[in-house]
């Protein structure tokens, strides 16, 4: 992220912060996770990815420290400001990167429950993972981040800078929620991404209907989507370094759906997504005329008191037809600049030492993928 973007960004939840006691609510969470990979690197590795690669990426041991930090100032009037940054350092063998971006800077506006207007930058209205989870860190269980949300694929586009309108009415025991919306939710810059930046920024429409069944023994059924325009570069090799002025341009039309089940009882939840991502070539550049991507999360966690043993299956699928991607002309495009595929899953278990602290290991495993095959990773995550 921009310095600037980010001062200006730290100054919103500044301003919030100086608001009344009464009309403002400070949220945050601070977390360190350390991990090593094990064993050899897993098979049906794309051929592209070299052993430069898979070296920058993938290091003997790594570890990330990572904050969220979050304000929201009630104005009265049903109107409010909503104001959120994410921040990271991690560790990848003797160098650490930084990073800080923002994940909320919004205004919302409900004059009812029903009815909402929320404008500026938000978490998109797409899926469960998305919305429930990974927006507060503090609610995840697992702690690799699922690869459909990864910030090197996206293939669910998770933040968007426009306009959305939102509501939830009951229904029969339960609630239907709603949200429509509109804006960018696509970067300009390759930060890794594989059919995600775009160099010309065009707006994508969202949808998200959640229906939710039940009291104390919930079911949610959610089904959302979205479209858009992107244009960008296609690589055909993984294993290359291109000028961008080199390389074919790209024009994808691109449509999403997401569907998302999750049943919740007092002594286990049930989480199961499902991404399907189709990408029509209008520049006819790559073989296929149409690309797809496919994703999918299954997790169980159980709920023993304060401990909760967890599994979770991971697989995203994307397209092998040419690699989509955005930089700016005259920069280089290379391999660090395409994400793979990846099937795998993690199991572990999250305890709850006290109600602002938690601590949480796992073991990973990867069935394919620029990756080594085995990992262990644990995290302790401080409420504030």
């Amino acid at each position: 992220m921009k310095l600037p973007a980010l001062i200006a960004l730290l100054c919103l939840v500044g301003f919030n912060a100086s608001a009344h006691a009464d009309s403002l609510t400070l949220d945050g969470a601070l977390a360190a996770s350390a991990g090593w990979n094990l064993g050899e690197v897993a098979p049906n590795a794309p051929a592209g990815v070299n052993k430069a690669v898979a070296d920058k990426v993938w290091n003997p041991e790594f570890g990330t420290l990572f904050g969220d930090l979050s304000a929201t100032r009630d104005f009265g009037n049903h109107v409010r400001m909503d104001t959120a940054v994410h921040m990271t350092a991690t560790r990848g063998g003797v160098k650490v990167h930084m990073d800080a971006f923002p994940t909320v800077a919004s205004l919302t506006v409900s004059p009812t429950s029903a009815v909402g207007i929320t404008a500026g930058l938000q978490v998109t209205h797409l899926g469960y993972f998305n919305r429930d989870r990974w927006a507060s860190s503090w609610l995840t269980n697992a702690v690799q981040r699922p690869t459909i949300l990864d910030r090197d694929r996206q293939v669910v586009p998770t933040n968007m800078v426009g306009v959305s309108v939102h509501g939830s009415v009951p229904l029969g025991g339960g609630q239907f929620q709603y949200a429509i919306g509109v804006g960018n939710a696509r970067s300009t810059e390759a930060g890794g991404e594989l059919i995600t930046s775009d160099v010309n920024v065009r707006p994508t429409f969202t949808g998200l209907a959640d229906l939710t069944v039940g009291r104390k023994n919930t079911l949610r059924v959610i089904a959302s989507g979205w479209t858009t325009d992107l244009e960008g570069f296609s690589m055909s090799a993984l294993d290359t370094t291109q000028m961008a002025g080199a390389v074919d341009g790209l024009a994808l039309r691109e449509y999403g759906a997401n569907l998302a089940v999750a049943f919740d009882t007092a002594w286990v939840a049930v989480v199961a997504e499902y991404v399907h991502v189709r990408h029509d070539d209008a520049s006819g550049t790559v073989a296929a005329s149409e690309l797809t991507t496919r994703g999918g999360i299954a997790e169980v966690a159980f709920k023993l008191g304060s401990v909760s043993p967890y599994v979770r299956v991971d697989i995203s699928e994307l397209p092998d037809a040419g690699m989509p991607v955005a930089e700016a002309p005259g920069k280089d495009v290379g391999s660090d600049d395409a994400a793979t595929s990846y099937r795998g899953g993690v199991a572990g278990f999250s305890w709850s030492v006290t109600r602002l602290h938690r601590f949480a290991i796992e073991y990973g495993h990867r069935l394919d993928g620029a990756a080594t095959k085995h990992s262990v990773s644990a995290e302790i995550r401080i409420a504030m």
